[in-house]
């Protein structure tokens, strides 16, 4: 059973008496003579589900409808202003604590579907399949509302009432069963995959007509001179190069070891001469030495000769004469033989010296010449042989080259060709598309079955050879297709495959909407057969109402229908009795009409 019912229905406005409908669980039957207003409740709950108009003008002075909604946690008031913007002109006050946290907002369309789902508990980004190669969309109020609320003019209608639209049958699917596929990857469509298809193809044959261009113009090239002299002169010529190119590699090695040894000359002779700029210095230094003590020795001679005041030998001034040591002299002496001793040596290590800088030059001079001649040689002859070789070998190679491209090409063709003859043949790879119908339970075909044989039978309905079709979800009666039949018929057996399902989600559905609201079923079925048919409808939808609430609209009831049991309102006063038919305009009437002002008669309610 469902955790929710439709209390009451009201109208209000500032100028006007409010009106208001009680319901109750089961059965409400809305009847009366045509052009009453009945249909106009309908319009009025679709209205409250999210409608975007509503058959009703503010300036009629209703301006405001309200839906009062029983719940087990709590009743809940929807309140909808007609005079404001259709964008957040709902406002809710809610008894139930899984609303309250929305009191006193405006609810804009969204809103509104996602309160009516989680009536339902069912989740607000909940997604249900809508193609057959599993592509999802969020589940909405607006889907699950086409299955439950059959207008006038759709009662009638010779298709199903449970849709064909992929996601008006997942959407039962998962009121049945739970199932939404929420695990099941979106597939490639069979567009997609053609497309996807045809463009591989192109780019097959892109690439086929490029290695055809490339194996033309690669055997154009090469048409000139057959593949196996070439093989053969590259050959003999890499002999050629390898023996020429082994002379200049020795000679370039023998020439850098020149270098190397000429380098080493070259840096021994600036060390000798080095040396020599030393023995130089050490020379100058050496022969002040000895002016100096020779200066000193002359001093301390006269000093000897002449004890008075003289003349310093340095400087010239006069000075008084000291008498002069012997062992003074003596050392003078010595030091002065030993600077001479060192002078002498030095100068013999400076010819020794000599001799060894001419040499080195002449090593520097030699080896400079060999470097010279090798170099030549090497820049001359043995490097432009090579290079006018490798320049060849080059030539060969890039023909040889452009040889191993086309048959590399040769062979891309033969596998592109295999490859692109297949793709063309080939048939796009099949796998299991999604159908709805398929998923549903084999007991939910039988038990609907089950039950409309039950309810026609108690209409007075021959049931043989009638049942539930699994490809159409549709009634077959007397395996007669329902759209054969008029359309009083169809009206009842439109309105019975409704009932029934309504019944069988309330009895076995993961998620119940429990509500069902039915315009005018019986309304061309009384042309057509005798009372009997109507009290059998009626009384079979009164007894099996109860696991929810059930809103009919129709004309007048047959007499001897048993409504004890049912919520029964006679429109014949019209849905909002203050209300007076203006008097039509003919040419003859001359009497103003009695309608207040500002008030909307009720030709258009109907």
């Amino acid at each position: 059973m469902t955790d929710f019912y439709i209390r009451k229905l009201a109208f209000s406005g500032p100028y006007v008496k409010t009106i208001e409908y009680s319901f109750e669980r089961g059965i409400n039957i809305i009847h009366g003579n045509s052009d009453k207003g009945k249909s106009y409740v309908t319009d009025c709950l679709n209205f409250m589900f999210g409608a975007k108009s509503v058959r009703l003008d503010a300036r009629s002075g209703y301006n405001t409808i309200r839906l009062y909604i029983a719940t087990s946690q709590g009743d809940i008031c929807l309140e909808r202003r007609l005079d404001v913007s259709r964008n957040k002109s709902v406002v809710i006050n809610s008894g139930d604590d899984r609303f309250k946290g929305l009191n006193g907002q405006g609810l804009g369309s969204d809103e509104l579907e996602h309160f009516w789902l989680r009536l339902l508990g069912i989740n607000e980004h909940q997604t249900v399949v809508t193609t057959s190669f599993y592509e999802h969309k969020l589940l909405t109020w607006n889907d699950i509302k086409k299955l439950f609320l059959l207008g006038e003019d759709d009662i009638s209608k010779k298709d199903s009432v449970i849709r064909t639209q992929m996601k008006i049958r997942s959407a039962l699917l998962f009121l049945l069963t739970g199932k939404d596929f929420a695990g099941v990857e979106t597939k490639e469509s069979d567009n997609a995959r053609r497309s996807r298809s045809k463009a591989a193809q192109d780019i097959l044959e892109k690439i086929r007509k490029h290695y055809e261009e490339r194996q033309n113009e690669l055997m154009t090239k090469l048409s000139q001179t057959p593949v196996e002299q070439i093989r053969k002169e590259w050959s003999e010529l890499m002999e050629r190069f390898q023996a020429e190119e082994g002379k200049l590699n020795d000679a370039i090695e023998q020439s850098h070891a020149f270098h190397m040894d000429l380098d080493e000359a070259r840096k021994m002779l600036s060390s000798l001469k080095m040396q020599h700029e030393n023995y130089v210095l050490l020379k100058t230094l050496y022969d002040a030495r000895i002016k100096r003590q020779s200066f000193m020795t002359e001093g301390q001679l006269v000093s000897l000769a002449q004890e008075q005041e003289c003349a310093c030998p340095f400087c010239g001034s006069m000075c008084q004469d000291q008498k002069v040591a012997p062992e003074a002299l003596s050392a003078l002496v010595a030091e002065m033989n030993l600077t001479e001793s060192k002078i002498r040596q030095l100068q013999e290590a400076n010819q020794d010296l000599d001799k060894d800088i001419r040499k080195q030059a002449s090593v520097v001079h030699d080896l400079g010449s060999k470097c010279s001649e090798l170099d030549q040689l090497i820049a001359s002859s043995y490097a432009p042989t090579v290079q006018e070789m490798r320049i060849q070998l080059k030539e060969y190679t890039n023909l040889l080259e452009l040889q191993k491209e086309l048959d590399v090409v040769s062979v891309e063709m033969n596998t592109l060709e295999t490859k692109f003859g297949k793709k063309k043949e080939e048939a796009l790879p099949e796998y299991e598309k999604y159908n709805p119908r398929k998923e549903f339970p084999a007991e939910f075909f039988t038990d609907m079955s089950i039950s409309l044989k039950d309810m026609l039978r108690a209409c007075g309905e021959d049931v043989r050879s009638t049942g539930f079709d699994k490809g159409t979800f549709d009634l077959y009666v007397m395996s007669q297709d329902k759209k054969t039949y008029g359309e009083g018929y169809r009206a009842l057996y439109n309105s019975s495959v409704a009932f029934c399902l309504f019944r069988l989600l309330c009895e076995k559905g993961m998620y119940v909407p429990g509500l069902m609201i039915l315009d005018s079923p019986t309304k061309a079925l009384k042309l057509s057969v005798g009372d009997s048919h109507i009290i059998g409808f009626y009384s079979w939808m009164i007894r099996n109402s109860g696991c929810g609430q059930v809103f009919v609209i129709d004309n007048e009831l047959p007499a001897g229908l048993d409504l004890r049991n049912a919520v029964v309102y006679d429109m014949n006063d019209g849905l909002l009795p203050d209300y007076h038919r203006p008097t039509k305009n003919r040419a003859e009437d001359t009497e103003e009409t009695n309608v207040i002002p500002g008030q909307v008669g009720l030709d258009g309610l109907s």
